[in-house]
């Protein structure tokens, strides 16, 4: 059987992909300021989660819902590169107070 939208609330109703993307769109724009479509939101979700939890690695693998090891791995590179680029920063300016 064939799904031809997705179950994103208990009303008896699918949900397209084009009304998902443009309440996200619209949903983010208000909110941020930068309409964000539902690829990035999750990404952003996956490396939040990596970069806040980075010792529970399956977080962002359930956030995704996915169990491709490489895609959240990148996820996780990515949040490193943050995290170490962020402390780096904050070394930085720590020596510049001096």
């Amino acid at each position: 059987m064939r799904a031809d939208g997705t179950w994103a609330s208990p009303a008896p109703a699918h949900v397209y992909l084009r009304t998902l993307t443009f309440a996200a769109k619209a949903t983010t724009l208000s909110t941020v300021g930068v309409d964000v479509s539902p690829h990035l939101f999750r990404a952003a979700g996956a490396s939040t989660a990596a970069t806040r939890a980075g010792d529970n690695p399956y977080l962002a693998s359930a956030l995704l819902h996915h169990s491709d090891a490489g895609v959240t791995s990148a996820h996780y590179n990515r949040a490193t590169s943050l995290t170490a680029g962020d402390r780096l920063r904050q070394t930085f300016r720590q020596y510049e107070k001096k």
